[in-house]
């Protein structure tokens, strides 16, 4: 009894941090195919050689196999920092995270990169690695996304490129448009209602009307600004 009571806390008990097998590719999910893993390790491999970039893949089942308290950021940062990713002077190390079974991915960056990759590495994860890995093609996920890290991100950032510019939409509209109409929308219908409501501060009788109609205009400004 005392034996299997001693035998269960080692095998139930959860690492904090995910144990580190291969310096490129770590994938104890099990989803990449050996050919694809091969490759993979290649490619990352040359990008260390070429730009001196170290650049990790790991693959979990969930994160509740370790820490499972903490959020998926600190989760990630902790993988990052208990592996010492990267050269320790240049802060130029990446991490990309996929949780199969939690449908999660985190691309870590080092704190050498300029806020803008930290923009670009989130345009990659939503356009190139949950899509796929949402409908349960990990493998295609991890393979074109950590192309895309290492194309957009790495390569740039060792050239001492400035990051891209955020993305057009694919109606050729800047993402950020639609939330600078509404905040626009609701400061030009802040001025008006302050100068209407002056203008028409004796008519008592239709200012409860003109109200509902000023809010249901800025309504309709606000709804215009989202559908673009």
């Amino acid at each position: 009894m005392v034996l299997a009571l001693a035998l269960v806390p080692r095998s139930a008990a959860a690492e904090p941090w995910p144990l580190r097998s291969d310096p490129y590719v770590t994938d104890i999910a099990g989803v990449l195919p050996e050919d694809e893993e091969s490759r993979l390790r290649a490619e990352l491999a040359a990008l260390r050689t070429e730009t001196g970039v170290a650049m990790a893949v790991l693959t979990l089942r969930s994160r509740s196999d370790y820490d499972g308290s903490s959020t998926l950021a600190a989760f990630a940062t902790g993988v990052f920092n208990a592996w010492g990713i990267g050269d320790g002077a240049r802060n130029d190390g990446i991490l990309v995270l996929v949780a199969t079974e939690d449908r999660e991915l985190r691309i870590t960056l080092g704190a050498g990169y300029d806020q803008g990759y930290d923009v670009l590495a989130e345009d990659i994860a939503a356009r190139h690695f949950l899509p796929d890995l949402r409908q349960g093609a990990a493998a295609r996920s991890i393979m074109a996304g950590s192309r895309e890290v290492m194309a957009r991100i790495a390569r740039q950032h060792a050239a001492r490129l400035l990051p891209e510019a955020p993305p057009a939409r694919r109606d050729g509209l800047p993402a950020w448009l639609p939330f600078a109409v509404i905040a626009a929308g609701i400061a030009v219908g802040g001025m008006g209602w302050g100068v209407d409501k002056l203008i028409l501060r004796r008519l008592r009788h239709v200012e409860d009307a003109y109200s509902l109609i000023a809010t249901y205009a800025l309504l309709l400004v606000c709804v215009g600004a989202v559908q673009l």
